[in-house]
């Protein structure tokens, strides 16, 4: 749900949950909405990345793009998903339109 308008987030879950496959599967909502309450009224297990705006807004603090692969990569691990829906914007987007890492200048050392 990264990138979706809050909403209609509640739609999302209430539609995904009525079309869960299989009781042994299990929904893993990746959201960049900061506002947990949604997810946890639902009882529903999420994820949260940092949305784009905050990304930039600490652009030359952190390294956006290697960390949120990272993170991804680890998600992928921990949860094993079978399938990944999208509602809102793609992951691989999401991943592409962080910030790349910025060059950090030393500051100006005075001369002896």
């Amino acid at each position: 749900t990264l990138g979706v308008n809050p909403d209609f987030l509640e739609e999302i879950i209430v539609t995904t949950k009525r079309k869960l496959p299989g009781k042994s599967d299990r929904l893993i909502y990746l959201t960049d909405n900061s506002d947990f309450t949604i997810f946890r009224r639902h009882g529903v297990i999420f994820e949260y990345l940092p949305p784009l705006v905050e990304q930039r807004l600490h652009a030359t603090d952190m390294p956006w793009q290697a960390y949120l692969r990272e993170r991804w990569g680890l998600l992928l691990a921990k949860w094993r998903p079978r399938r990944v829906l999208a509602y809102g914007t793609n992951i691989d987007s999401f991943l592409g339109a962080a910030p790349a890492a910025s060059v950090h200048k030393a500051p100006d050392m005075p001369k002896s």
